[in-house]
This record gives structure tokens, sequence and C-alpha cells, in this order.
């Protein structure tokens, strides 16, 4: 293959030549009405060192390197180049050896034109060619494609389309919202109106797929388009984003599928991170749960302000070492660290804070499936509870600067062990006394593509061919995507002061039934027909609506527009009663005496009301075994 295509470049080197010398003899007819006797004698006396100083301007600017079939404007300037740079170097070489004595000077413009015309004429008309022979070989059996968008994305898509670099398609027309752009054609193809046509223009001209040619567009319009074709067939694509395209990951057209995130919740939210280096650039920085979606996510947007050493700690071997490897290429930025470890091992947590001395922890570890810490508490109230408190009892004594707790929306007035151990969590930040550590909570929502949300499992539902489970037709969520998550995290250890619960302005809850269907729609299949969505039963422990503060709770502005602080109506515990208080739980959880566990928790936080009966978790504080000690409930068989 190699020394085909160095025949195939030796090829069109050779024409190239042969465009030089017919320029040459061409120049000469036309400019002195045909060849005299005497002046043919000049053409053959001057033929080689013309078409030598070609030769050498061709290799110097390797316009045989150039691919014929994408010949470009860059192309037809490295020819004005060649031709230039050597049309100066013949004159100065005919000057020398012939003053130019009895030579027609008007051969040497006509022969610059000439050759500009044959080199790039001979490539556009390659080119041109190649193109109309892929629209006759493919053309009736490519999908129609309408893209929106006729700016430089949308010129790069057509272009690719039309002269075979990625995926053949046929370019059907553009829609844009500049109206100066309205009738104009890009490489041959018309912008056929604004983007609110865009149902008109599907019907019209029999579209098989919109392609969104706007790195930067917005959810809002993305959603705007999907919701245009949610009741056809076509299906819906997306140019990669601006930052995978300049850093060379992706080509601008390597089209992606419209996902869930892109037509789901609101806008993203900006936040300052250049504010945050000023606690995390040359800081030895450590994040528990380093394994996790969001710690990994944390890691990875840490490396960015060049840490003086990053700490992943967690006790998951396989998901450290994954995240391990996405931050490899990043070692360069600071020295990273695996350390596997739980945070309920105090004595480990000492001995690894006495190693690194971190300046900033992240504390993302804890156990979040709502299901199953329902049934089993004790783990829920050692891993969320106890390894809170241990972090954060190890972080002031070994002089942590700052430490920034995970909290949830499901902390707010809990309805499951889980949004409860996270209302202590809570509970716990406020009542620290400041002892020079600054401890802050972050509140959010669920998060897109996390390991534990229902995309990935509405991703592999789909592609078991169904059914999609949906537990009730009325179950609503707050949705973030997972970078925009941590964005936040990494923004209130900036701006939160010690004792601080943050929250994020989360916009509208979603409907966890609409987003099932629009899964099934983006991956390509017709609800009902293709697959089914199945209601399944609300779990243990679930609310049907989520809330971003209970019933005692209010909220502040911060210094960000979206990222509120929350006040609680009721007194903040004492740090001593809550201590003692959480001994008790923790002692009740090493002994798996889980009634006594759950009705502590209700004793702790008044507000917490279990959304299922005690019973169909097979629990309850009363229930006694037959020997008269107290239930082992949660870990028995469950009553349907």
């Amino acid at each position: 293959m190699e020394t085909f295509w160095r025949g195939k470049r030796d090829l069109l080197f050779l024409l190239d030549i042969a465009c030089a010398i017919l320029s040459y003899w061409l120049s000469f007819v036309i400019g002195l009405s045909g060849l005299e006797r005497s002046y043919f004698n000049v053409f053959a006396e001057t033929l080689s060192l013309v078409v030598g100083c070609r030769i050498l301007s061709f290799l110097f600017f390797k316009l045989h390197t150039a691919s014929w079939r994408y010949t470009s404007i860059t192309d037809l300037e490295n020819i004005l180049k060649a031709v230039a740079s050597s049309q100066a170097l013949i004159i100065v070489l005919l000057v020398f050896v012939t003053r130019l004595e009895g030579y027609p000077r008007r051969v040497l413009v006509i022969d610059a034109m000439l050759l500009v015309f044959l080199l790039g004429g001979t490539r556009f008309a390659f080119r041109m060619i190649k193109s109309r022979g892929i629209g006759r070989k493919r053309g009736s059996l490519l999908p129609r494609s309408l893209i929106i968008g006729a700016g430089d994305a949308g010129e790069a898509i057509v272009r690719s389309f039309r002269y075979g670099n990625g995926s053949p398609r046929v370019a059907v027309g553009f829609l844009d919202d500049d109206p100066v752009k309205t009738g104009l054609r890009i490489h041959g193809v018309a912008v056929l109106g604004k983007i609110a046509d865009l149902p008109a223009v599907i019907e019209q001209e029999r579209i098989d797929e919109v392609i969104i040619a706007i790195p930067s567009a917005t959810r809002i319009l993305r959603r705007q388009v999907f919701a245009a074709c949610a009741q056809t067939q076509i299906s819906v694509k997306t140019v990669p984003n601006l930052h995978d395209v300049i850093i060379g990951k992706r080509q601008i057209s390597d089209l992606n599928e419209l996902d869930a995130e892109d037509v789901l919740g609101r806008e993203a939210i900006s936040t300052d991170l250049e504010k945050a280096s000023g606690y995390l650039r040359g800081k030895r920085v450590l994040v528990t749960g380093g394994g996790g979606s969001i710690g990994g996510e944390i890691c990875k947007q840490v490396t960015e302000f060049e840490p003086e050493s990053l700490i992943l700690l967690g006790k998951g071997e396989n998901s450290l070492h994954h995240i391990r490897l996405q931050l490899a290429p990043k070692s360069s930025q600071g020295k990273i660290y695996c350390v596997l470890g739980s945070v309920t091992n105090k004595r480990k947590m000492a001995a690894v804070f006495a190693r690194f001395r971190p300046h900033v922890v992240f504390h993302a570890a804890a156990h979040k499936h709502v299901d199953l810490t329902e049934v089993n508490c004790d783990e829920a109230v050692l891993n969320n509870v106890m390894g809170t408190r241990n972090i954060l009892d190890v972080s002031e004594e070994y002089g942590v600067e700052r430490v920034v707790v995970i909290s949830t929306d499901k902390a707010a007035d809990p309805t499951s062990v889980m949004g409860c151990t996270k209302r202590i969590v809570e509970m716990m930040v406020s009542a620290r006394k400041q002892s020079g550590t600054v401890i802050v909570g972050v509140r959010f929502c669920n998060v897109l593509d996390s390991k534990g949300s229902v995309l990935p499992t509405f991703r592999r539902q789909i592609e078991l061919g169904g059914p999609v489970t949906v537990t009730d037709k009325s179950m609503k969520r707050y949705f973030m995507t997972i970078p925009e998550a941590v964005e936040l995290v990494i923004q209130a250890g900036a701006i939160g002061q010690h004792g601080d619960i943050l929250m994020l302005d989360m916009g509208e809850p979603v409907s966890i039934l609409d987003l099932a269907k629009q899964m099934i729609r983006l991956s390509g299949y017709v609800e009902g027909r293709d697959i089914r969505v199945e209601v399944t039963g609300i779990r243990p422990g679930e609310k049907l609506e989520e809330q971003l503060v209970g019933r005692n709770e209010t909220f502040a502005e911060t210094e960000h527009p979206k990222i509120h602080r929350i006040n609680f109506g009721l007194d903040v515990p004492d740090a001593a009663a809550l201590d003692k208080d959480i001994d008790y739980l923790v002692e009740k959880s090493i002994m798996m005496q889980l009634g006594e566990v759950r009705g502590k928790l209700m004793e702790m936080v008044p507000e917490y009301h279990p959304s299922i009966s005690q019973k169909t978790v097979g629990w309850s504080p009363q229930e006694k075994a037959e020997d008269g000690s107290p239930s082992q409930g949660g870990i028995q068989p469950v009553e349907a």
C-alpha cells in the first residue's frame, strides 16, 4: 500500500511538471502569435532553466503531497506561492544569464498565469469529478440530512458529505435563524429557512435525519429540535463539542447521537472555577469515594488546577484502578496516589492523613442506593454517618484547611434510611465548632449517568429489548450532569463558610416516565411497539417527588446566583449530644439491631417519615425474636 501511494504521488508530480512545460510553451504561442524560428531557439534554450526552477519550488512547497480529492483554498494558496517564488527565481537567473536580451518579457506574465490555471484547474476538476461520481454512485441510497446551523460547522459537515470524508449522506439543506443567510448556498446546498420551519421542511423534503451543526447549541435548542422530530422516525445527531474538536480528540464530522441529557432539564449552570484555583492549586487534595461517579469526576476536575498531589481513597479496587487509568495522562500535573481503605476504619484514616497531610478533602464516599440501604440500615449508618464523622475528626486532628461533604436532596424531609443518614451528616456539618478546618456541605440531586442513576439502567434494558421499568407513572426527579454536579462541589469549596449547607437551583423536576420514553425514542425505537414501558411499583424509601428543602427549611442567596444557602428552622443540635446519639447508632449498627437503629433514626430526625410501612421492609422497633431479643428485621424474608 505504501508503494502504491508513493507511485501515485510520483505520477501527480510528473503531471505538475507536464503542466509547467505546457504553460511555458503556450505562453510563447499566445504571447507571440505563433512560434517563430528565432523564438523557438529562446524557448528551447531556457526550457530546462524554467522547468528546473518550477521543480525546486514544487518540491519546496510539497505540492505533490496534497490530496487532490480534498483540494481546498489552502492548496490554491500553496500553488500561488510556488509559482510566484519560482517566477522570481526564473527572472533572476534569466537576467544573470541572458540579461533578458532578445527574450519576450510578456511570456513571463502569461506563463505564470497559465501555470496557476493549469495546476489549480487540474486539481479542482479532479475533485469535482470525484464528488460527482460519489453522488451518482451512492446518492439514491444515502440518508437525506437536514443541517441546523449554516456556520463553519455546517459547512464542514456538508464538505465531509460531498467529498467522502466520514459517513456518506446527502445534505438536503440548512436551517439558520440568521436572516442574512436565508437563500444562500453553501457547496450548492441552500439555506431553506429558520429553525422554526423545521417541521414543515421535514415533511416537504422527506428528511431522514436532522444534524445539529452548532457545537455550542444550548439544551433549549436541542430540546426544540428533538420535540419537532419526536412524532417521526427521524434521528437527531449533533456535532462534537468545541473542546474535543480543538484538542484534536474528535473531528467536526464525527456525529453523535442525541442523548437524554441533551433534551432534559435546564441549561448547564456556569461556575467560576478559576476562583477555586486559590484553594486547590499547589495543594494536597484527598478524595474519598475516589472510584465512584462523583468522586472520580472530582479527581478529574481537580487535576486541572495542578495540585501538588491527589490522593484517591476508596474501598473498590476495580473502580479505583479504572479512574487511575483515566488520570494517568494527567499525572504530570501532580502526583497521584491510590489508597484502598474504608472511611469506617478510623485508625486507617488517621494513618492515611498522617502520611499524606492533605490540605483539602472532598468526602464523596457513601452508600447511595435507596432500596439497598433501606434493608441494610446498619451499613448505611456505619458508612454514611460514622464514616463521615471519622473523616471530620481526622481532618481536624491533622489540620486540613477545608472539607467539602456531599449530601443529597433526599435529606430534605427524608422518607428513606439513606436520606435520613445524609440529614444526620448535614447536622454534623452544622454542629461542628470552628477549629481551623472549614467544613461545608453540598446538597444536590440525582446525576445523569452515575453508576446508580436511571440512564444506564434504561440503556441496559433497551439493549436487551425491554421492558424499560418505571416504578410509578407519577415519579419525578431533579437531574444534573456529573460534571455540573462536581463543578458545584468545587465551587462550594470556594464560597462556602464553615457549617454551610449549599444547594443548587436545579430547575424543574423531570418525569421518569417521560425520560424512559425519550430514551427509547433516542435509541431509534418506538415505545409500545418495539419496546414497552412497565410500571413495577414504588420501592421502599422512595418518594414520588423529591424536594430541595424541607418543611422547616428556607434558603438564602449566595454570591453565586444559582447556589443557595440552606437555613434550618430547627435549632442546630448540640455537638456533644449529637455525638452521643451517633455513638448509640453505631453501637446498634455493629450489633445489627436494626429495629433499634431505625427507631433512633426517627428520634434523631423528627422530620424522617418512612414512605412505606415498616412491615413492608421486614422490621419494626417493637418486634421481638423468639428469645425476646430485639428483632433483626431487614435481613429476614420480606413480605410482599
